[in-house]
């Protein structure tokens, strides 16, 4: 059995986000949807938040340069996804 996902509010944030741009102005207010309903754009949003713990280009060149920028950046992201 799998372990229920921890919604930390940078989750909640980036999942209301990600609803509110695909069902546009006219659908339900984000408030009023139930958990099943959530479940997958909570799933979306820590998928992009995953997505995002891969160091750029330009975050591996910041760091090989001695700047400590991609620790702190996984380390932001981690703790919003709850980690």
């Amino acid at each position: 059995m799998t372990e229920p996902m921890r919604v930390t509010a940078e989750v909640e944030k980036c999942a209301r986000a990600i609803y509110e741009k695909r069902n546009g102005g006219g659908a339900m207010a984000w408030r009023h949807r139930d958990a099943k309903h959530k479940a997958p754009y909570y799933a979306d949003a820590l998928a992009c938040m995953e997505a995002l713990l891969e160091p750029t280009i330009e975050m591996q060149n910041a760091a090989h340069a001695g700047e400590d920028e991609v620790g702190a950046y996984r380390a932001m992201l981690l703790r919003a996804m709850g980690r």
